[in-house]
């Protein structure tokens, strides 16, 4: 959604509210995904992007109370924080020395980095649903993942990490 879009916005509350009060809801939260900040991991600052104060006063507009920037993981609906690397020419030479020898030990193991789209939703729901078995944790089912396949059939990929256990027992017994 295009948050500078007052009058977009409160269309969006507009319409939410009318749906809560259908559903006898008590309470509206929301976490929209507005990038705020960028810095390097090692130098956490608390600088706002100029719009952020814009979107902030879109919300308040529409009668949304802003918490904070909270970093607990109770307090919001998606995480806080999100690592990214931009990619750029040569960005390896420029890869901390524990993330190059991460590369290497993979890549002597024999693993292989596959991605795609709908045709592994079944082997990555698989492993999430082993994960989710074997941590005892809530985490998506394949319904989720295929949704948002089809609402980004441009942007969303699923990777996956691949290794030939039989390939690399023999390595070893040789």
């Amino acid at each position: 959604m295009d948050y500078k879009d007052k009058e977009l916005v409160q269309y969006y509350f507009d319409q939410l509210k009318k749906l809560a009060k259908k559903d006898h809801c008590i309470f509206i939260k929301f976490d929209p995904a507005v990038h705020v900040n960028d810095y390097d991991s090692k130098s956490y600052n608390i600088n706002r992007y100029k719009e952020t104060e814009l979107y902030l006063d879109t919300f308040k507009s529409c009668k949304a109370i802003h918490k904070g920037y909270t970093t607990s993981i109770a307090d919001t609906v998606q995480p806080r924080f999100q690592s990214n690397v931009y990619s750029y020419e040569n960005i390896d030479e420029t890869l901390p020395k524990h993330t190059k020898r991460l590369i290497k030990d993979a890549d002597r193991r024999n693993v292989q980095i596959i991605h795609g789209q709908g045709e592994l939703l079944d082997e990555f729901s698989r492993l999430v649903e082993l994960a989710k078995s074997r941590k005892g944790v809530a985490l998506r089912d394949k319904g989720y993942f295929k949704t948002l396949l089809e609402n980004y059939p441009e942007g969303g990929v699923i990777f996956l990490a691949t290794c030939n256990v039989y390939k690399l027992n023999e390595d070893a017994n040789k």
